[in-house]
């Protein structure tokens, strides 16, 4: 692995194209799919920095014109998780609620480590949204990645989207949208080895780990829009789970679909619950047959009694479980939340000790 000590990597993916093969959804609109096949270039640090300090100078229409990329080398570059090799020497976190770019950097500052900073296509300066690039000082495995991922957002305190920690996930490259420019922020500091990250990740986080919370707001800018040209959400529900369509439409195989719908369905209604909506049953069978419509009708067409299953024997068990990892992730942030101010206490009074240590080593040559 030495070779790639002071390399970074990253893969490139085409923006999004409409089905060639005239598929719609039930509303009658074409199907959008992203480009899974990209290619990956080996490059440095500083380069990777320059590419996407280039990349937010150019002006996009919408996000769905911009590449996406991760910091994932796939097999035959086609991204799916199954195809996932190693990671090329990056981590990123996607803030999309409850955003706040001065306190994250704050937090970065204090943790001491490099960074970089970017906008979102929704981002503005009421409301935060973006995502934060950190290094790490190796080419690591692509198993390793989650946890890494999640140590990194763990040691920040909980800001990120959690179904963007995954192995196979990806992000689009920084731009200017409508007219509003965020320039990005690179923070120097040191460059962690990948293991002190993974340290930072707690044993009982596992991959069926829901997502963040989505931005009510925006369901109801969407709902209210005369001219909306996206699909009419029936139910709130619904709505949080198309937020997450993204990881569901990478998988494939027969197994792999039931378990990613499950498990969408799972992460959907445990945020619904905290966030107060307690779902119904049917609901969950309308969204796994909302979901379903919208990505092939896969289980319609070849096991077309899972979704029969989601809305009787399967539903029931679907909010519960929802229900305690509701409650179990809610003790758990506000523990961690906790231990977190502990922790960056500790470290502001390390780094002004630090700093009049500094200034007494000064004062004496001076002297």
């Amino acid at each position: 692995m030495k070779e790639f000590e002071e390399t970074y990597g990253v893969s490139f993916f085409r923006p999004p194209e409409k089905d060639k093969s005239g598929k719609q959804d039930k509303n009658g609109n074409p199907l959008i799919y992203w480009q899974q096949d990209g290619e990956f270039i080996k490059s440095s640090w500083k380069n990777l920095i320059d590419i996407l300090n280039e990349a937010s100078t150019q002006y996009m229409h919408g996000k769905y014109d911009a590449e996406l990329i991760s910091p994932i080398c796939f097999r035959n570059n086609y991204r799916a998780k199954a195809n996932a090799l190693f990671c090329a020497g990056w981590l990123f976190l996607d803030v999309d609620t409850n955003g706040d770019i001065n306190r994250d950097i704050d937090r970065l500052n204090v943790l001491g480590v490099e960074a970089y900073i970017y906008a979102t296509a929704s981002h503005s300066p009421e409301m935060h949204k973006y995502r934060i690039v950190v290094p790490v000082a190796e080419f690591f495995s692509a198993d390793l990645y989650f946890k890494a991922a999640h140590g990194l957002n763990h040691s920040m305190g909980l800001i990120a989207d959690t179904s963007k920690l995954g192995s196979d996930s990806w992000c689009f490259i920084p731009a200017i949208y409508n007219s509003y420019t965020f320039k990005p922020i690179h923070i120097r500091g040191n460059i962690r080895p990948v293991g002190e990250w993974i340290d930072c990740c707690p044993e009982t986080t596992v991959e069926l780990l829901p997502a963040a919370p989505v931005d009510w707001s925006k369901f109801e800018t969407q709902k209210s829009k005369p001219d909306n040209k996206e699909p009419q959400y029936s139910t709130l529900i619904e709505y949080m789970a198309l937020e997450r369509l993204n990881e569901y439409q990478g998988i494939s195989g027969g197994n792999g679909k039931t378990a990613g719908l499950y498990k969408l369905l799972i992460s959907t209604c445990v945020f619904a619950i905290r966030d107060g909506y307690q779902p119904s049953n049917n609901e969950v069978a309308q969204t796994a047959l909302g979901i379903d419509n919208r990505t092939g009708c896969y289980h319609q067409t070849n096991r077309p009694t899972t979704i029969e299953k989601y809305a009787s024997n399967s539903a029931p068990s679907i909010i519960g479980i929802a229900q305690q990892h509701a409650l179990e992730i809610a003790n758990r942030v506000s523990s961690e939340n906790a231990q977190l101010r502990n922790k960056l206490k500790v470290l502001k009074n390390k780094n002004k000790i630090r700093n009049q240590n500094g200034l007494r080593n000064i004062n004496r040559k001076k002297g």
